[in-house]
């Protein structure tokens, strides 16, 4: 694959098993059918989209179901399954998987999905990558009330960051949150500055909706997208989206004094809160 230029695919196990037998079916010049077991992400990776555009000459989706993992004994319940069937010949069926459950009296249809996939520049977390930039040396926090001995860039408009990591729902309960330093470790975090804030909350709040029990097997590996920010309520959105973070349990806002690793104490100051210290005083 790699001799081939597939492309960083060619480390992916269900990469190289689809890749042998599309070297068969060119071998042999025959037409074959593939029945396919696969995570859902699979069918909509852009890690793939080299060998799925190789495949496409070659392979088309006929049929496709989704089903729970814990269908498969002592497998967990909280992602979900896909089987797919692909054939040589040209069949325009729409990637839409037929969602299945199996119930006392059999296996019966409890829904459809319909599949998307987000090119790069379409991704949501790239969409606020844009939109945010960083200049001087700060410490990172273990958590919302303590430093660690890392350190990263940022700037004196940056009153905190927003840690979001990955572009998929499944990520939404543990790691999407707001602290006042970026947390060590964590790649995808956004500092927020007076001129993303409406971009920032816009995004933890489409985010942070799809927790619990709403952030299912079912879709779990769906990708945010780049909001249209031309449509007549994108305003309105981001407003109440605003107000929605102030109050959601991924806000972790603290004032601390004096904190930091010798070389880069500081005071951290809480900008949202609503009344100065002249106030309260």
């Amino acid at each position: 694959m790699t001799n081939n230029s597939v492309g960083p695919c060619s480390q992916q196990l269900y990469a190289q098993f689809i890749y042998r037998i599309y070297l068969f079916k060119i071998l042999f010049k025959s037409h074959i059918v593939l029945g396919l077991f696969s995570p859902v992400a699979l069918l909509t990776s852009i890690h793939l989209d080299s060998l799925n555009k190789l495949l496409q000459q070659h392979l088309h989706y006929h049929y496709g179901m989704l089903f729970q993992a814990s269908q498969f004994a002592d497998v967990k319940d909280n992602w979900g399954i896909a089987f797919t069937l692909w054939g040589s010949s040209a069949i325009n069926n729409p990637p839409n998987l037929e969602i299945k459950s199996c119930v006392e009296n059999g296996i019966i249809q409890i829904g459809s999905k319909q599949m998307y996939a987000v090119s790069h520049t379409q991704k949501a977390s790239t969409w606020l990558k844009e939109r945010c930039q960083s200049y001087f040396k700060t410490f990172t926090m273990s958590n919302a009330l303590t430093p660690s001995d890392g350190v990263c860039g940022t700037s004196s408009k940056v009153w905190c960051w927003a840690m979001m990591d990955s572009n998929i729902i499944e990520k939404n309960t543990q790691l999407v949150t707001i602290l006042p330093r970026k947390l060590k470790g964590h790649i995808s975090s956004f500092p927020i500055m007076s001129d993303n804030i409406f971009d920032i909350v816009s995004l933890f709040t489409a985010r942070r909706l799809i927790t619990g029990k709403y952030a299912t097997w079912i879709n779990g590996k769906d990708e945010y997208m780049a909001p249209n920010v031309n449509h007549p309520l994108y305003s309105q959105w981001n407003n109440d989206a605003l107000i929605y973070t102030l109050f959601n349990t991924g806000f972790n806002m603290t004032s601390l004094r004096h904190i930091g690793p010798t070389e880069l104490k500081t005071d951290i100051l809480n900008p949202f809160f609503f009344m100065s210290k002249d106030s309260i005083e």
